[in-house]
């Protein structure tokens, strides 16, 4: 697999296993405690937060990386 074809696969992939590990951790925690309408809301706050954070952190872990390069 060439370097363009991984940096490409790695978000798809990661994006499709959270959604369905944050969908079966939901389910298990609170499915029968929680209405199934707030259990369904939980999950999709988590997969948003989860998701959101590592679409913003990468870039400025490189930029901290690279600043600590150079210094």
């Amino acid at each position: 697999m060439s370097f363009s074809a991984a940096v490409l696969l790695f978000p798809i992939s990661y994006i499709f296993g959270d959604t369905w590990r944050i969908a079966a951790g939901s389910m298990v925690a609170f499915y029968g405690i929680w209405p199934d309408v707030q259990v369904a809301k939980i999950a999709l706050a988590q997969y948003l937060l989860k998701t959101g954070g590592e679409v913003v952190t990468p870039p400025l872990t490189y930029r901290i990386a690279a600043f600590h390069i150079r210094v």
